[in-house]
């Protein structure tokens, strides 16, 4: 449904394959929360979607040992020709936080 939240799922291939490259992004964005920390690794778990005009994923990246952030990242609609982006960043997440819209 269009503007709903779908529920959190393990990643597959293809979230895996958009949110990796994000990856320095992400990092800027979360420093830019006043977080100074940085990315020891960056792989995504789990993950939302909603479909708006284009699509949001909301995705729960783990970042170093025990230690997680959550990624909100925008894809517009294919005829924009405009690339996938870091819309905002959750810090301090754990691995049971669940993965919802933000």
């Amino acid at each position: 449904m269009a503007g709903a939240t779908e529920t959190a799922q393990p990643v597959d291939e293809e979230i895996v394959a958009l949110i990796t490259p994000l990856r320095d992004a992400a990092q800027q964005a979360a420093q830019a929360t006043g977080w100074n920390g940085l990315f020891a690794e960056f792989t995504p778990v789990s993950y939302a979607a909603q479909t708006v005009a284009g699509k949001n994923y909301f995705v729960k990246v783990k970042v170093g040992e025990d230690k997680y952030v959550h990624v909100r990242a925008f894809q517009p609609l294919p005829h924009t020709g405009l690339p996938i982006e870091v819309a905002a960043v959750q810090v301090d997440k754990s691995a049971d936080d669940p993965v919802v819209h933000f």
